[in-house]
């Protein structure tokens, strides 16, 4: 549950399906209608916290904030021969865009993984291929050690 803001003030929290009831908005004015980041879990994906709603007057309308949880980790990615993948090298999610830096000592984090996900790296002319296996009740979001990419 996270709570609703109507112009920075709380005025509800959202329901276990993330549904919640704001009234007393202005018609035909700009309301502010966020999200407090601080009550999302630490796997959710945001794309915004804020939107502004302009409603007719004495009516009801839905929003829809893009909030979704996500599974998430950080491993170590090491290539065939057990040395780290460098840093400044991006791995993504197989056939996704998105792609996430490799940091020092082959340190990687990847969100919107599912329980078992094939992983791409790629760096100054090389690419290798990995997978990635998240344990089915894992924690928000779990180190998983080293992971070799061939």
């Amino acid at each position: 549950m996270s709570a609703r803001c109507y112009d920075n003030r709380p005025v509800t929290r959202t329901d276990s399906k993330g549904r919640a009831l704001v009234s007393g908005l202005r018609g035909y004015e700009p309301n502010r209608i966020s999200v407090n980041p601080l009550d999302l879990p630490f796997d959710a994906e945001v794309d915004g916290l804020e939107l502004v709603l302009v409603p007719p007057a004495r009516s009801g309308t839905s929003l829809k904030i893009p909030v979704m949880r996500s599974r998430s980790a950080s491993f170590r990615l090491v290539d065939a021969n057990g040395v780290a993948v460098p840093a400044g090298s991006s791995v993504r999610i197989a056939g996704a865009e998105r792609r996430f830096p490799v940091g020092f000592d082959g340190k990687a984090f990847l969100s919107g993984m599912g329980l078992r996900t094939d992983v791409e790296a790629t760096w100054a002319g090389h690419t290798c291929h990995a997978q990635v296996d998240l344990p089915a009740h894992a924690e928000e979001m779990p180190e998983l050690g080293t992971v070799p990419c061939r």
